[in-house]
């Protein structure tokens, strides 16, 4: 059953990243600087205003909000795909160390999912004008610790795939 999971959470993560690629690209509109992800990174309110700015002139804020609002189906696939992986990882491991580790990995996969949405929310109060610099801070300092832990756990969950693979655990 497991496994199904992680071919249906796998497919969806797919999907809605593809989604969610060119829906950036469009909202780009040539400029890479005007992604969404600079927007999560702006850190502050001139940068995230700048990004809000150019996306209103390029009649983009309602394609903008589409995103932010459609990454959390990306968050629910990709939390349950990189959960349920790790899970099938670690279903061999005896060593009580190994498994403290995937279960660790699994809590910091929820947790990028809960930063994420943390973040989403933010962006949204920049999208929708707010003027406080607090909603671009939340959105850089989220979205640096989500990228940071979802670094760790994919690699962790590379590293113990090719280990299983080729040194058989």
């Amino acid at each position: 059953m497991k496994k199904i999971l992680l071919y249906f959470t796998l497919f969806g993560t797919i999907l809605a990243y593809v989604v969610l690629f060119f829906v950036d690209i469009k909202l780009q509109s040539g400029n890479i600087n005007f992604g969404i992800i600079c927007f999560e990174l702006a850190g502050n309110l001139i940068t995230s205003s700048d990004i809000v700015n150019y996306w209103a002139d390029n009649n983009n804020l309602s394609l903008a909000a589409f995103s932010i609002g459609f990454d959390y189906l990306f968050i629910l696939f990709y939390v349950s795909f990189i959960f349920i992986w790790t899970s099938i990882l670690s279903d061999g491991f005896y060593n009580k160390t190994a498994k403290y580790f995937a279960n660790f990995i699994m809590l910091i996969t929820v947790l990028a999912g809960i930063l994420d949405m943390i973040e989403n929310y933010s962006l949204m109060q920049v999208l929708g004008g707010s003027q406080d610099n607090l909603w671009p801070a939340m959105a850089y300092y989220f979205a640096s610790f989500k990228f940071g832990f979802l670094f760790i756990a994919i690699s962790y969950n590379l590293i113990i795939s090719i280990i299983k693979r080729f040194i058989i655990i």
